[in-house]
């Protein structure tokens, strides 16, 4: 399944959310020793976390182009899921069946440096659990400098506060989903602070996240809410307190209950702990499920049926426009056909998030390398 999930996400043309974008980065990003010599770095790159940029320019480097750059973070991807379903002894056929579902689309065509960022905050849990803190440490600074929004994973770390909220679960929730239902949300606060913030990198990136909201809070929103919320009691009751690995992937799934109350109308945010979080919960869930003789089953068959009807619901929407038709680079390299895949995605930007790339309208101009 992981070499599918390469050939699919890691082969794929002017396919997914993000290709427009990092195409225009990678386009204008320098070589290695370009990062040395340039007098300044293009607007386009510049706005991206250095480790990223020092990615792209070693793709630049190796003569590659975004399509090499698909290649080798969906690889990277894949090899660090399947050491980290493995080492947590998770049943890896069905977690990775559950992650095509719920993340894969998304995570892999859709968010490129939050998908690696994710992928070295695993590694760094791993060396976590085995008491390795450089290791740790270099795997968690790996993860910040590829995307800042990491840094909201760093709680995580901090096991004996989170093993006291796992304790005092039930006033915690309750309080959580009172806030959640009231409808109150964060917006406002944010956009004080944010009119209080001197201009810089992260005010900017506050920015851009206030202009997608608020958000109108769906039906389906708030099940997945209440949905998140029952599987952290229902795995609370039995998850190994001894253990540090499965006290941060359960307290990943509380921080995504906690995220989705405080930032309800940003989903934006709360999105970023769902990439970690529905790894976490899956592992936890089917190791859970497999103990279970009884009810087994049953318990394997809502899960397969909701997670189906999750992948469904994606492929369903209309803002799925820059996937569907699905368009492989192989097949552009063979028959020099480009496809509709650029047009669809700049229709996408005009009508969902105009507001966040200022050179989208110049980007149909823009001279590709494939």
């Amino acid at each position: 399944m992981l070499g599918i999930f390469i050939l699919v996400a890691g082969l794929r043309f002017e396919t997914g959310y993000d290709w427009l974008a990092y195409e225009i980065v990678t386009n204008n990003a320098p070589s290695i020793v370009g990062l040395f010599t340039v007098d300044a770095l293009a607007p386009q790159v510049k706005s991206m976390e250095p480790l990223f940029v020092l990615l792209v320019a070693v793709v630049k480097t190796m003569g590659g182009n975004v399509q090499l750059l698909y290649l080798v973070t969906v690889t990277f991807n894949a090899y660090v899921l399947y050491r980290f379903l493995k080492y947590t002894r998770a049943k890896i056929a069905v977690c990775l069946a559950i992650y095509a579902c719920w993340l894969f689309l998304a995570m892999q065509m859709g968010v490129i440096r939050q998908s690696v960022a994710v992928s070295f905050f695993l590694l760094s849990i791993i060396a976590f659990d085995k008491g390795k803190m450089l290791k740790q440490f270099v795997f968690l600074i790996a993860a910040l400098l590829m995307h800042y929004s990491s840094i909201m994973f760093l709680p995580l770390f901090f096991t004996r506060i989170w093993q006291k909220i796992i304790a005092a679960r039930l006033p915690i929730l309750f309080g959580f989903a009172l806030f959640y239902v009231s409808g109150l949300g964060l917006y406002k606060p944010i956009m004080l602070l944010l009119q209080s913030l001197p201009s810089s990198f992260l005010a900017g990136k506050l920015a851009m996240y206030t202009e997608l909201g608020p958000a109108e809070i769906s039906f389906l929103s708030r099940i997945y809410f209440f949905m998140n919320l029952m599987i952290c009691l229902y795995l609370a009751k039995s998850y190994d307190k001894s253990s540090r690995i499965d006290t941060v992937l359960l307290s990943a799934s509380f921080m995504l209950v906690m995220c989705q109350s405080l930032f309800s109308e940003f989903p934006l945010i709360w999105n970023r702990v769902q990439y970690l979080a529905v790894t976490a919960q899956s592992v936890l869930l089917f190791r859970n499920f497999s103990r279970d003789d009884n009810y087994a089953l049953m318990k394997f068959g809502m899960a397969a049926t909701l997670s189906m009807a999750v992948l469904v619901k994606d492929l369903t929407n209309p803002a799925f426009l820059p996937y569907l038709p699905y368009q492989w680079y192989p097949y552009y390299l063979y028959t020099g056909e480009p496809g509709d895949g650029r047009a669809r995605t700049v229709r996408f930007y005009d009508k969902y998030i105009k507001s966040v790339f200022e050179n989208k309208s110049e980007s149909l101009d823009t001279s590709t390398t494939h």
